[in-house]
């Protein structure tokens, strides 16, 4: 004993200092649950914020779009499997980032998934991906088999709506964040206007309505259960980012990394010039990593010190909208169309 007790000081330094290296949980979080209704499928997810009674959080709320890839409210998704995002929950480490920089963050797992995901994952590692699996511990697969855009943004508005009624800083500073493409469907929200947004943000998202058709379709050939994708065949149709900024003057902020390849050189002068002259448009470009802020590629997800950049970034730009009157000119920038 008394040799364990020498050595115990010591011990318990280097739990404190490895305990000190792990990245704190801050804040509550509250799950959600709500009913399916005549319009919408039943949605479940989470908020999570700094401190307090919920009821009486004035601070800015920031809702994470899911987009169309049956992610989870931690952002994984089928269509991830057999990628570098296999193992990364990116809307969980992002609300992470947020509820530390003063945000209330919603995040909800797509309608079409059976809940905990969780299980799902484990189930994907241990078995593979299969019809079996899929059908067993995965996806809804009757809600799957009609799963459309206009479900996924019926969701995330039937969720924006029960947070206007819940907490009273969604209905000052509500903001919507997007991942790559899914800034189509948080721009489709705003410019819908059956719920207010003030302000939207996205990482890897184009000013411009084209973007890399089938990047996402991932399913090995095997695979005959339908994970939902609609947004590539929706997109021509739906209505350019900057032109939701124009029209609706609600302020937008973009950003991607240097380096990327979806975004040619000229098409990143473009949205830089379209933002000089339009007042409620931002860009931030990142240097030294790739389309979404990874040092390896322009589809792997974003390096974990680029998150609380990420987190500084959306906080000053909603801190900086607030006085935000509008854009000017009132008229549509000239932009190079789309990624490539």
């Amino acid at each position: 004993m008394k040799e364990f007790s020498r050595f115990l000081p010591a011990v318990c330094a280097a739990l404190l200092l490895q305990a000190a290296a792990l990245p704190a949980m801050a804040g509550q979080s509250r799950q959600f649950s709500l009913p399916k209704t005549a319009d919408t499928e039943a949605v479940g997810g989470q908020i999570d914020w700094p401190s307090g009674k919920l009821e009486n959080w004035n601070g800015p709320v920031l809702l994470i779009v899911p987009g169309q890839r049956a992610a989870d409210r931690d952002g994984w998704s089928l269509l991830a499997v057999g990628t570098a995002w296999q193992e990364r929950s990116p809307y969980q480490e992002l609300a992470s980032a947020l509820t530390k920089k003063g945000f209330a963050v919603i995040r909800f797992d797509a309608p079409e998934l059976m809940l905990p995901s969780m299980k799902c994952r484990d189930m994907v590692r241990q078995q593979g991906l299969s019809d079996v699996v899929i059908a067993q511990h995965c996806l809804k697969v009757d809600i799957a088999q009609r799963a459309s855009l206009d479900m996924h943004i019926s969701s995330t508005e039937y969720v924006i709506a029960h947070a206007r009624k819940s907490i009273p800083g969604a209905r000052q500073k509500m903001v919507l964040l997007a991942l790559g493409d899914d800034v189509l469907e948080a721009a489709a929200i705003i410019d819908r206007k059956r719920v207010p947004v003030h302000g939207f943000a996205t990482i890897g998202g184009a000013a411009s309505n084209a973007f890399e058709n089938g990047k996402s379709e991932m399913k090995p050939p095997s695979i005959t259960v339908p994970i939902p994708n609609a947004l590539p065949g929706a997109s021509d149709a739906m209505a350019a980012p900057i032109d939701v900024i124009v029209k609706r003057r609600v302020p937008g902020l973009f950003m991607w990394g240097e380096l990327s390849n979806r975004l040619s050189a000229d098409q990143q002068a473009s949205f830089a010039a379209a933002a000089n002259t339009t007042v409620s448009m931002q860009i931030q470009r990142f240097g030294g990593c790739y389309h979404l802020l990874s040092k390896r590629s322009d589809d792997d997800w974003m390096e974990p010190y680029m998150v609380e950049q990420v987190a500084n970034t959306v906080r000053e730009f909603v801190d900086k909208m607030v006085a935000t009157t509008g854009p000017k000119p009132p008229s549509r920038p000239a932009l190079t169309a789309g990624l490539e």
